[in-house]
């Protein structure tokens, strides 16, 4: 009961602490990329972009569109389960629940196997750059903005965002680019996003990007702790 009194006097536009580093990234050190904070921003831009996303990205019913195409992704995590397996019977479960989640992810917004189970480079370098940047982000959040940008651990910080930015946002130019030829993003993500937010709008690439970047860490630990 105290949980749900707290909620719901959270109010339309909630702080949420942890996002203001994010926030201010991409506001003042790497607004050349980002048009919009997407859902780390706060106040009247966060709830515009909650409020033209949520229909898509909140509803449950939603994920049924793709279990077929995650059932068949869990199989080939199966077969390098046993692949890998040493001769305990033991794996190091984690690395391999993160490229899970970026080749999962991948399908759901932007219909696009990214072959990271295969060991593409693209997946090995993503999830690295997106483990290092968590670990970053752990101590980087509790910096002064004054003191922030003398910080090296801050300026690392603020240098993978803007490559994984920029690594997934090629993947995301070339899946629109597709799909203006075949209709491919028709029942992603990422297409549905287009189709509410206008081929114009740069939330639905931030919110990609987003996905594809923090659902490593995210979605990785969570199958782990599972």
């Amino acid at each position: 009961d105290d949980a749900k009194t707290l909620l719901s006097r959270d109010g339309k536009m909630p702080v949420i602490p942890a996002f203001q580093v994010f926030e201010r990234v991409r506001k003042e050190y790497l607004n050349h990329k980002f048009d919009t904070a997407g859902l780390a921003g706060s106040g009247e831009q966060w709830l515009e972009v909650r409020q033209k996303v949520q229909q898509d990205m909140m509803r449950p019913e939603s994920a049924m569109f793709y279990i077929d195409d995650i059932s068949n992704i869990m199989d080939e995590v199966i077969a390098k389960l046993e692949k890998e397996k040493d001769s305990k019977d033991e794996v190091l479960i984690s690395s391999l629940l993160y490229e899970f989640a970026l080749e999962s992810i991948g399908v759901m917004f932007i219909g696009t196997k990214l072959g990271v189970l295969q060991g593409t480079s693209y997946g090995r370098e993503m999830i690295q750059k997106a483990v290092r940047l968590f670990e970053l982000f752990s101590s980087v959040i509790f910096l002064p903005p004054m003191v922030a940008r003398f910080s090296p651990a801050f300026r690392e910080f603020v240098k993978i965002n803007e490559q994984l930015f920029d690594m997934s946002q090629a993947h995301i130019e070339k899946a629109i680019g597709k799909h203006k030829v075949d209709g491919s993003l028709d029942g992603t993500i990422l297409g549905k996003l287009l189709v509410r937010c206008g081929e114009d709008s740069s939330i639905p690439k931030v919110l990609a990007s987003d996905a594809l970047n923090a659902g490593i860490d995210t979605t990785g630990n969570s199958a782990s702790f599972l």
